[in-house]
């Protein structure tokens, strides 16, 4: 079954998102999973191995690779992986799902 996973929330700028003067917290899976697509490996010094590092994929003819790594990450971070087929919405709004069958246990 899947767990929710709550932390601090980013607004469209990856600042802290702030309401009412407080930081916002809430489910952030789908948060999670967008940082780890875009940061490359090294960037977070506690963890060199972290990242997918996306854009370096962009000119792949084969989709294998990316989608290996993509699956490789998100375990090692945690998640159950059922498959990676992007929701196309993602592509435009920053709120909703990026993939909806990776999840936390």
């Amino acid at each position: 079954m899947a767990q929710a996973m709550n932390d601090y929330l980013l607004d469209a700028d990856n600042d802290l998102k702030i309401t009412g003067g407080d930081w916002e917290a809430g489910e952030s899976t789908y948060q999670h999973q967008r940082r780890i697509l875009m940061s490359a490996p090294g960037e977070y010094k506690a963890r060199p191995t972290v990242g997918v590092g996306i854009e370096r994929f962009q000119d792949d003819e084969d989709s294998g690779d990316v989608k290996r790594t993509i699956a490789q990450q998100f375990m090692q971070d945690g998640m159950t992986v059922n498959d990676l087929r992007p929701n196309p919405e993602s592509l435009t709004d920053n709120e909703v799902n990026v993939f909806n069958n990776s999840y936390y246990e």
